[in-house]
């Protein structure tokens, strides 16, 4: 799947847990495509093209065992999650491993069969093919994907625009006839390589600013990790609750008006022993008084 719709993931992984930081979820659901960019400039792992490149299907991963076989990337999940474990922080361990198990999810729903079952196994490969048998379904998987994410998280309509957006900026990779800058990535792998980093890291900048903005201005109810005065957000056993603004607005009157209320109770509050003291007198003298007319 393409860098936005992996970035997008993220939105999911932070509705199940809302008091996660976004920033970890977000490296988590590129971390096999951060290593697999690595592995290419180190000429590890290797990616080929046709002699001219049309759409998505003239490209070809055709080395990849270590970044996006099925055994590392389900290994990478379970290490997060243990020293998430161990560090007491299982809760971000969980959502790590949720994101990095996302990123194996999404490449087999449409990449073709280059996903290896582990390193160093010569077997079968998987993936659904859907990029070279069927763009126009891979493209309205990723682009329907991607709405899904944003609807699920509630986020705002600059989130949704970016969203939107970013996947339209892919469309001549999905369809032969569109032209685009594609056909200058034959034979080019270097390059080719550059530009997914790119798109990788823009992709995860937009959902990063789109969810703050959505955060901010109150259409969702959850942190984006981080806020400020360093609120860590809702509680885990919250959920994301929609809180209207004229609700806080009530509540932040009503706390001013018990505060209001209590000062002259503190201000009160030296002159009662006084008080004590005042009664404990006129019971002697009624008492006095008393004794005084049974003596007479």
């Amino acid at each position: 799947m393409f860098a936005i719709n992996h970035a997008a993931a993220a939105l999911l992984v932070k509705r199940r847990y809302p008091d996660v930081s976004l920033v970890p979820i977000l490296i988590a659901v590129q971390a096999m495509e951060l290593l697999w960019v690595a592995l290419n400039y180190a000429g590890v792992e290797r990616t080929t093209t046709e002699a001219v490149v049309r759409y998505v299907g003239d490209i070809h991963f055709a080395y990849m065992p270590f970044s996006h076989s099925v055994a590392t990337m389900l290994g990478a999940a379970a290490l997060a999650w243990g020293i998430g474990v161990i560090a007491g922080r299982p809760r971000l361990g969980a959502a790590f491993a949720l994101g990095v198990a996302s990123h194996l999810v999404l490449d087999l729903a449409t990449h073709d069969r280059d996903i290896a079952l582990a390193p160093f196994l010569n077997g079968s490969a998987y993936g659904t093919q859907l990029y070279g048998l069927f763009p126009l379904g891979a493209f309205l998987l990723e682009l329907g994907f991607g709405v899904l994410c944003w609807w699920v998280y509630r986020g705002g309509l600059a989130l949704l625009a970016l969203i939107l957006g970013l996947n339209l900026a892919n469309v001549s990779l999905f369809f032969p006839g569109v032209p685009g800058l594609e056909r200058l990535l034959a034979g080019r792998s270097t390059l080719l390589t550059t530009m997914i980093l790119a798109q990788i890291l823009v992709t995860l900048w937009a959902i990063w600013w789109g969810a703050r903005r959505s955060a901010g201005t109150g259409l969702t109810g959850m942190d984006t990790g981080g806020g400020k005065g360093g609120h860590p957000g809702p509680r885990p056993d919250q959920g994301a609750v929609l809180v209207p603004r004229s609700v806080g607005r009530r509540r932040r009157t009503d706390v001013r008006k018990r505060a209001a209320l209590a000062v002259p109770i503190v201000r009160r509050a030296p002159l009662l022993p006084g008080h004590a003291g005042l009664r404990r007198f006129s019971l002697r003298c009624r008492r006095s008084a008393g004794r005084r007319r049974r003596g007479e």
